[in-house]
């Protein structure tokens, strides 16, 4: 290959590896939308840089490559040569030939964009065709009413390329390392010569389409900063034990790492096949924690975890499926809140999981579905219990000193009514935490840990496991119509 005068648009970490690297080749002039503090002696503006060199480089970011390709336009000459060179194929592909299309005959058929349900475009799968004729030469007319001159079909070159390293990888050269390239339209002769230029670096070019090439970085360049980036975020380091593979692991993590948060970002973004990759890395990831939980958690009775403490509605829910159900041999674990269930059954301390989903009066508990947006469980049934409030004060408290009543919001809720007709005075209020459970409140009752100016909402149970008195009872607002519903769980792959 002759000579060229290559242009670099983009003088960021790639931009100067690339212009070192060509540079003991060609003559290279470099330029960016910022000038650099460190300012190169062949630095440019934009349309001096066109005037001089025959052929661009685009070494932009991913996000940056539609407003780099519009800014070029009006400066391009009849036998350009353009590159780009970012590391998602199929996006670039389509802005350059969208935007400059009109200048030259498409030789390859980029895949056409359907309607997807993301922002990023989503292209068929097809293989790129070549147009079996010669490009005609270029004659140069009057300028458009942009101010671009006209070409004649022919024109420009266009390629895509995605060099498969950068600044790290190729510290000790670039020998042995894959260099991704495809015509997209122009001069077959001009791509052909560039393909055996690369060659000759020791390069090794692998001419397959931008959407395979998407289709296979997913699954190798994607995964591999989602998976450096994962890492990162675990602060790993060295360690007096370190075994080859974690080493391995800590320059994965510093090599990915060391490359902007910018091009992880358009790595994910542009890549119309990289959530597809994700969302399978999440499903194998929860697969190989799944092989480390136990199939029981005791082989003699079943753990079922609750949402409630001891005497909670939860509890009489469950006793009440495991009655219906005939399930004789079984231990509960007392768990208070949602959350707490079904971390416990994530972590596979329980077997089964029981909480509530909704009520006839109070609606959708809404502690439940938050902890469900968190987690992820298997719902077995959905059963429904009557739920019967009483008012709760300490044995040797006077109710004309309680001022208080504590409950779960759902309790609240369902005796909103009643509460407002029969004792107006009462400042309504939910525990945080393990708190916001109405048996346990009727345990902090119990043992002086609330002030006795507290009344409680809960179960005629808890009157007598808690040796609290009943001062009120029947208090929800749809008496035996007030239903609740709750649901019987399992942790994912319990099988049983």
């Amino acid at each position: 290959m002759q000579r060229k005068q290559i242009g670099i648009i983009g003088y960021g970490r790639f931009g100067r590896f690339w212009a070192e690297t060509l540079a003991a080749f060609h003559e290279v002039w470099v330029t960016d939308t910022h000038q650099p503090t460190d300012q190169p002696s062949n630095f440019l503006p934009l349309p001096e840089l066109c005037a001089r060199v025959d052929t661009i480089f685009l070494c932009v970011p991913i996000n940056q490559i539609e407003n780099a390709v519009h800014a070029l336009r009006p400066h391009l000459r009849a036998g350009m040569t353009v590159f780009d060179t970012c590391s998602v194929k199929s996006h670039p592909a389509r802005v350059m030939l969208d935007i400059l299309g009109s200048a030259f005959v498409v030789l390859h058929e980029v895949p056409r964009v359907r309607e997807s349900d993301t922002d990023v475009p989503h292209y068929e799968q097809g293989e790129m065709f070549v147009v079996p004729h010669k490009v005609p030469e270029v004659r140069e007319s009057g300028p458009d009413d942009t101010g671009m001159p006209r070409y004649e079909r022919g024109g420009i070159t266009l390629i895509a390329s995605h060099p498969m390293f950068g600044p790290d990888s190729a510290v000790r050269g670039v020998g042995g390392l894959p260099l991704v390239i495809w015509p997209l339209a122009g001069d077959q002769d001009t791509y052909r010569a560039w393909v055996d230029f690369f060659a000759g670096l020791g390069l090794v070019p692998v001419e397959i389409s931008p959407d395979e090439h998407d289709r296979l970085a997913a699954y190798s360049q994607g995964i591999t900063h989602y998976m450096g980036r994962v890492l990162d975020e675990l602060h790993l380091t060295a360690t007096p034990i370190d075994t080859q593979g974690f080493k391995t692991l800590l320059t994965l993590v510093q090599q990915t790492c060391n490359d902007s948060l910018e091009l992880f970002r358009d790595l994910q973004h542009f890549n119309p096949h990289t959530q597809e990759m994700r969302l399978g890395l999440e499903a194998a990831l929860n697969r190989v924690y799944g092989t480390l939980l136990p199939e029981r958690v005791s082989p003699d009775e079943y753990v079922i975890g609750i949402q409630g403490g001891q005497g909670s509605f939860n509890e009489e829910a469950c006793r009440f499926y495991c009655k219906q159900h005939g399930i004789e041999h079984f231990r509960l674990e007392y768990l208070y809140t949602a959350e707490n269930v079904l971390h416990a059954l994530h972590r596979g301390k329980v077997d089964f999981g029981v909480f509530a989903i909704q009520n006839a009066r109070g609606g959708a508990v809404m502690e439940t579905i938050q902890a469900l947006s968190r987690f992820s469980c298997e719902i077995l049934d959905t059963f429904a219990i009557v739920i019967s409030h009483c008012l709760l004060i300490h044995p040797e408290a006077r109710f004309e000193d309680v001022d208080t009543v504590i409950s779960h919001p759902q309790a609240l809720a369902q005796c909103a009514g009643s509460l407002a007709q029969k004792f107006p005075l009462l400042r309504q209020m939910s525990g945080e935490g393990d708190l916001i459970d109405q048996a346990h409140c009727a345990e902090y009752l119990s043992l002086g840990k609330l002030p006795r100016t507290t009344a409680v909402l809960a179960s005629r149970v808890c009157a007598d496991l808690y040796g609290l008195r009943i001062h009120a009872e029947g208090l929800q607002d749809l008496g035996d119509a007030n239903l609740t519903t709750f649901a019987w769980t399992r942790r994912r792959g319990l099988e049983g």
